[in-house]
């Protein structure tokens, strides 16, 4: 498994579903953030862990044995991931900022631009 350019909530959401989907054969409609690995979704503990070191090559980071014994449901595990790439969020979340600023930006220039052409040519 390739490790993907996360940006957004939705994208490791989505990852972590495909991860679960791929790794204990269910099907992605079956799979809720509510829903509990070991008692909700069909798998046991070997399709667990393995979901687990999965996230852990994808995700770039380090899962202890007291947070799996934490992480119950699909929920827990999409929060447990977001948190060990704070960076990670913030630099994506900065770099949203960023293009709508420079969305905005474009915006003003050309309404400018249009206010600017309509003087000159009355």
């Amino acid at each position: 498994m390739t490790k993907m350019n996360i940006t957004t909530p939705a994208d490791i959401k989505d990852q972590i579903y495909t991860i679960i989907s791929d790794t204990a054969i269910i099907k992605r409609d079956d799979i809720a953030d509510n829903k509990r690995f070991l008692y909700d979704m069909d798998s046991d503990s070997l399709d667990y862990l393995n979901i687990i070191m999965k996230c852990e090559k994808t995700f770039n980071i380090d899962i202890t044995d007291q947070e799996i014994e934490n992480t119950n449901t699909v929920g827990d595990l999409i929060e447990l991931i977001k948190q060990k790439n704070p960076t990670q969020w913030a630099t994506a979340q900065k770099q949203t900022r960023i293009q709508k600023f420079l969305r905005k930006l474009k915006l003003a220039r050309s309404t400018i631009t249009n206010a600017n052409t309509t003087k000159h040519t009355k």
